[in-house]
């Protein structure tokens, strides 16, 4: 079969199967209120431009609809949440009709990233994951790594001292947090002084997995019999792009899990989230705990460096736009320090 029969052949199964999705839909009860789309495009040209910030982008669409707005893009829906209690009700009130993830083909499917609890649907293997994360880092349980978590701050206040340029603080912050999180996950101490393999590898696939999430940029998403092309077809570079994702992906999951284990075996882990893990076993751990382990160790890995980063970030940012609360803060610290 020759290449144009098989691009006609393509064309031809994209645009009816983009007629009967656009049929099915048409029944289903409306959207909220958003931009006109263009006739089985959707809204692809109200999608945040490449290389920008998506937040202003969705801002002018509250400004525009009201606190809750949606998109369609060839086919799929995007209910974008602007006001706090909307999300409240939603998210908290109404968790169990909101709790699972929509199914991303390119990222879950093809790259993987559906081994990562963020992108996990809500269900058994969703559950089983929570479960085991929930018994090393309970309330009572993460009281062990507080010393972790002091050494580490005083390595960032030395940080800062040495260098206090403000727009160098985003890394400082981004280190701290990504330190503790290794310390807690793997006592997988960081050297400052040299380029950290598995910390880049982390770095990589944060990137990689914004990418790979980011609505509408691939069409495999929206048409998932794309998956089954050759990798030699037009269009079909994507396929590319998900293998070296994935074999990024992979190196961030069991690298870590890899030097716990040779840790374990020279007796020098017997604190870390992994070698907890491994040691509640109580017998030799099969390949399929062994999968469990790691995984959820770098879902919690990836999800907490950037969250925490921000959080330090924003805290920095409100105490100097409030210097009457930092203060009182410092004051109360004083006082504690004073107390004991």
């Amino acid at each position: 079969m020759s290449i144009s029969l098989v691009l006609v052949t393509a064309i031809v199964a994209s645009l009816s199967f983009f007629l009967v999705k656009h049929i099915q839909q048409s029944k289903n009860p409306p959207l909220p209120p958003g931009p006109k789309g263009l006739p089985l495009l959707g809204n692809i040209r109200d999608l945040p431009p490449p290389g920008t910030l998506e937040w202003p982008h969705w801002q002018t669409h509250k400004e525009k609809y009201g606190p809750i707005t949606s998109v369609s893009v060839l086919g799929q829906h995007f209910a974008i949440l602007h006001d706090r209690q909307v999300i409240v009700d939603l998210l908290e009130t109404r968790a169990i009709k909101s709790a699972s993830r929509p199914k991303l083909v390119f990222a879950g499917d093809i790259v993987g990233y559906d081994g990562v609890m963020g992108l996990m649907p809500y269900n058994r293997t969703f559950r089983m994951h929570r479960k085991l994360t929930a018994t090393q880092v309970s309330s009572k349980s993460i009281t062990r790594f507080e010393p972790i978590q002091e050494l580490e701050i005083l390595r960032l206040l030395k940080r800062i001292y040495q260098d206090p340029n403000s727009q160098n603080l985003p890394d400082h912050l981004n280190q701290v947090s990504g330190s503790i999180m290794l310390r807690i996950l793997y006592n997988y101490e960081i050297d400052p002084s040299r380029n950290d393999h598995i910390v880049t590898m982390a770095n990589l696939v944060m990137e990689e997995f914004s990418q790979a999430t980011t609505p509408g940029a691939w069409m495999v998403d929206f048409i998932p019999w794309l998956r089954y092309l050759p990798d030699w077809m037009p269009g079909a570079g994507f396929k590319r792009t998900a293998k070296l994702f994935r074999q990024h992906l992979l190196q961030n999951v069991q690298d870590p899990y890899k030097y716990v284990k040779k840790q374990m075996a020279l007796g020098n882990d017997n604190v870390s989230y992994v070698a907890g893990l491994i040691k509640d076993v109580h017998r030799k751990i099969d390949p399929v705990e062994e999968s469990i382990i790691a995984w959820t160790a770098a879902s919690m890995m990836n999800a907490g460096t950037d969250t925490t980063g921000a959080t330090l970030l924003a805290f920095f940012a409100a105490m100097l736009l409030n210097p009457n609360v930092k203060i009182q803060c410092v004051l109360g610290l004083i006082n504690v320090k004073m107390f004991y």
